[in-house]
């Protein structure tokens, strides 16, 4: 599935770095008898030089792997087939729009949304309807071609920015300054670096909080199709 393929790649991407960042770390203590010594500037800079070329593999290949996943979910998303509402169904929502919007109870916003199962377009519908009643009302199943593109959207912005940065566990040198160590990054980027700077520990947990949708099943459900 995309989305477990999305989750996996950012684990790889996360892990190389940790790696990367745990050898360059290693063969600088080595080094650290030798400080101030003749060549050790030369030798730090070679250390640094190879971590930076491993960083900048690693993340053209994650790239290029997660434009490809991110365009599949795309065109999964565009292309899925949509079931229109039954003639009961429209009735159904029709009734419910004559109704007061005061009058509306949750329970049976419920079980009305049971009767529209499978209808993503008429539960999309319902939700709007409890929207507008200011009824705050879970409508499993009614996420939109817009709402599924833009949580697609989200998911790209966030990999983009993993795919930035080139050290990871690093919230506190985020927050310092511009510039961390020998870390540069864009001025402006930092809050978007905090954010991303983060481990999951499942693929639920990693798309909800990526996408910013708030029904995960339907969205799962359109970019894996």
């Amino acid at each position: 599935m995309r989305t477990e393929e999305y989750y996996n790649l950012l684990k790889e991407y996360r892990d190389g770095i940790r790696e990367i960042r745990s050898f360059a770390d290693s063969e600088k203590q080595k080094l650290e008898k030798f400080k101030g010594g003749l060549g050790y500037a030369d030798e730090i800079k070679k250390i640094e030089e190879s971590a930076t070329e491993a960083v900048n593999a690693l993340q053209a290949k994650c790239r290029a792997e997660g434009h490809k996943i991110i365009e599949g979910m795309r065109s999964s998303a565009e292309n899925r087939s949509l079931v229109a509402p039954t003639q009961e169904q429209l009735q159904i929502l029709e009734v419910l729009k004559m109704r007061k919007p005061e009058n509306l109870k949750r329970e049976e916003i419920r079980q009305i949304a049971r009767s529209l199962e499978g209808c993503p377009l008429a539960l999309s519908v319902l939700g709007d309807i409890c929207n507008d009643a200011g009824l705050s009302v879970s409508v499993k199943g009614k996420a939109s071609t817009a709402d599924i593109l833009s949580g697609i959207d989200a998911m790209e912005k966030f990999m983009d920015t993993t795919f930035r940065m080139n050290r990871v566990d690093n919230i506190i040198g985020w927050n310092a300054s511009p510039q961390y160590g020998n870390v540069e990054y864009p001025i402006g980027m930092q809050g978007a670096f905090i954010r991303a700077d983060k481990d999951f520990s499942d693929v639920r947990s990693c798309v909800s909080y990526t996408s910013n949708v708030a029904d995960y099943d339907s969205f799962t459900e359109a970019v894996n199709g």
